[in-house]
């Protein structure tokens, strides 16, 4: 898992790396993207887990925000 911290608190994003759902630790998501290295958006949701097994292997970016604020990280799919 990977931990995403702010001056608002911390989330946890697992697993990592991740080969069918991401999961992210915090309750009050309102929503998740998932990018491209290069900022394209590949995913955007609201509901958890996250299905990124369509998603090529490799480094992307995750994007949380919930109601303490939007933390951001990066994630293997495996």
């Amino acid at each position: 898992s990977v931990a995403f911290a702010q001056p608002t608190g911390s989330i946890r994003v697992y697993p990592n790396p991740a080969s069918e759902y991401l999961y992210v630790s915090e309750s009050e998501v309102r929503s998740i993207e998932i990018l491209s290295l290069n900022g394209q958006t590949l995913v955007s949701t609201t509901l958890q887990p996250v299905a990124v097994g369509a998603l090529a292997k490799g480094l992307y970016v995750v994007k949380v925000s919930t109601t303490k604020g939007t933390f951001t990280g990066k994630f293997y799919k495996d």
